[in-house]
C-alpha cells in the first residue's frame, strides 16, 4: 500500500493515459503493452460536523429561569448577551454586594464609574445620585423594570436613603441617554435593581451586626425554587441612635435617630414551558429624626420633629411564548405608593403630609425575525 501525494497521482494518471493510447514508456515495441496496476489510498477525512440547530427566540428568559451571568436586561428591555451591548454599563452582582458589607444601595453604588452619590446629613438623610453630571431627576430608577421615582417629589427624583441592599440579585447601571426606551427622565442614565430569584432547595439565611452609636441591623431571608415555582422573601430592620446635626458646641446634644424596616420578595410560577407569572414587591417603613433651623442660632435640636415615610412598590407580570419562542409577550401592572410626613407643622390647621401614587399598565411584544435578532 503506497501513499501518494497529489503530484504523484497526477503523474500516474498521465502515464496511464499514454499506455492506453499505445505508447509504451519502456520501448518502441508496438506489439506488447505493459500495464502497471497502482493502488492509491487517500487518507480518510473526519466527517464534517454540522452546527447544532438553534431555534431563535428566548425560551429560557428571566425570571422563568435563572439569570445568566453574561445576560443584561436593561439596555434593550429584554435579555441581551453582554457582547452585543454597545452602551456603557456597569453590573454589580449579588456576590459583590455581599462582599461590600454595605446595607444601602447608595453605598453600594458609591465610587462606581460615572456615579456621584450625595447625602445630606447622617444616616437617613436625603440621598441623590447623579449620572455623568446630569441632574438627579434625570436618573431613571427601576425595580425589576418598574419605575419607582417618587411621584410626589417636586422633580420626580428618587431618594435612595430608604432603599436597602437586601434581597437584591443584581444592579445594572446604564450610563448615557436612554430616553428612547425609558422616557425623558432617563437622560442621565438608568439604574435597574433586580430582585433576587430563589433557586434550589428551601434555604433560610439570617444575619446580624452591631456597632457604635446604638447601631444594629438584622435580616432574615427564605428562598428556594425549582422548575415549577420559585420564591425569595426577606425581612430586614436597622436602627441607629445617630449623632446630632446641630453643633454640640452650642449645647445641642440630642441625637438624630434613624429606623428602617423593610419586607421584599419575588415569587413566581411556571404554569407551563411557555407561560410564567411573576410578582415582586418591596415595602419600606422608616423614620428619621431631624433638627430645626433658627435664623439667629442656625440648626438647633428639635425633640419632636421627624420625617416619617412608608413606601410600597409592587409589580405583577404575565409572560408567554408562542411559535417555539419566536414571539414573546409580556403584560405587567405596576403600582408605587409613597406617603411622607413631617411631624413639624408650620400652621396648626395644615398637616405636612405628602402622598403620591403611580400606576402603570404595560405590554411588550418581542418578535424574533432572525437568529441574530
Amino acid at each position: 500500500m503506497t501513499e501518494l501525494s497529489p503530484r504523484h497521482i497526477f503523474a500516474l494518471l498521465l502515464a496511464s493515459s499514454l499506455v492506453l493510447s499505445g505508447f509504451s514508456p519502456r520501448g518502441t515495441c508496438w506489439g506488447q503493452q505493459t500495464t502497471e496496476v497502482v493502488t492509491v489510498r487517500i487518507q480518510d477525512q473526519p466527517p464534517v460536523e454540522l452546527p447544532e440547530t438553534v431555534v431563535p427566540g428566548r425560551p429560557n428568559a428571566f425570571p422563568a429561569n435563572p439569570l445568566d451571568a453574561n445576560t443584561l436586561l436593561t439596555p434593550n428591555r429584554f435579555e441581551t448577551d453582554a457582547s452585543q451591548v454597545g452602551s456603557s454599563y456597569t453590573v454589580i452582582e449579588e456576590s459583590e454586594i455581599r462582599q461590600s458589607r454595605q446595607s444601602s444601595v447608595a453605598e453600594v453604588l458609591r465610587g462606581k464609574l460615572g456615579l456621584d452619590v450625595v447625602r445630606s446629613g447622617g444616616p437617613g438623610g436625603a440621598t441623590s445620585i447623579f449620572l455623568r453630571g446630569a441632574n438627579s431627576q434625570h436618573t431613571k430608577v427601576l425595580l425589576d423594570g418598574m419605575p419607582i421615582n417618587d411621584p410626589s417629589h417636586p422633580n420626580r427624583g428618587f431618594d435612595f436613603s430608604s432603599l436597602t441592599a437586601d434581597n437584591i440579585q443584581r444592579i445594572e447601571v446604564l450610563r448615557g441617554p436612554q430616553s428612547i426606551l425609558y422616557g425623558s427622565d432617563a437622560i442621565g442614565g438608568v439604574i435597574n435593581i433586580i430582585t433576587r430569584r430563589g433557586e434550589g432547595p428551601a434555604t433560610i439565611r439570617a444575619s446580624g451586626m452591631g456597632g457604635s452609636f446604638g447601631t444594629a441591623r438584622t435580616s432574615l431571608n427564605v428562598s428556594g425554587g425549582d422548575q415549577a415555582s420559585y420564591y425569595s422573601i426577606t425581612g430586614a430592620y436597622s436602627h441607629t441612635d445617630g449623632i446630632s446635626s446641630a453643633s454640640v458646641l452650642n449645647g445641642n446634644s440630642e441625637r438624630d435617630r434613624h429606623r428602617n424596616g423593610s419586607v421584599s420578595g419575588r415569587v413566581g410560577w411556571n404554569l407551563s414551558e411557555d407561560f410564567n407569572v411573576d410578582y415582586v414587591f418591596r415595602y419600606i417603613d422608616r423614620d428619621v429624626e431631624i433638627d430645626s433651623f433658627d435664623f439667629t442660632l442656625g440648626l438647633i435640636d428639635d425633640l419632636v420633629r421627624a420625617n416619617l415615610s412608608q413606601q410600597f412598590m409592587n409589580r405583577i407580570q404575565l409572560r408567554s411564548l408562542t411559535l417555539d419562542g419566536l414571539i414573546e409577550n409580556k403584560v405587567g401592572f405596576s403600582l408605587t405608593d409613597y406617603q411622607r410626613q413631617d411631624t413639624a407643622t408650620i400652621f396648626s390647621f395644615e398637616a405636612s403630609e405628602f402622598h403620591g401614587q403611580s400606576r402603570q399598565l404595560d405590554w411588550q411584544s418581542n418578535v424574533t425575525l432572525t437568529e441574530n435578532q
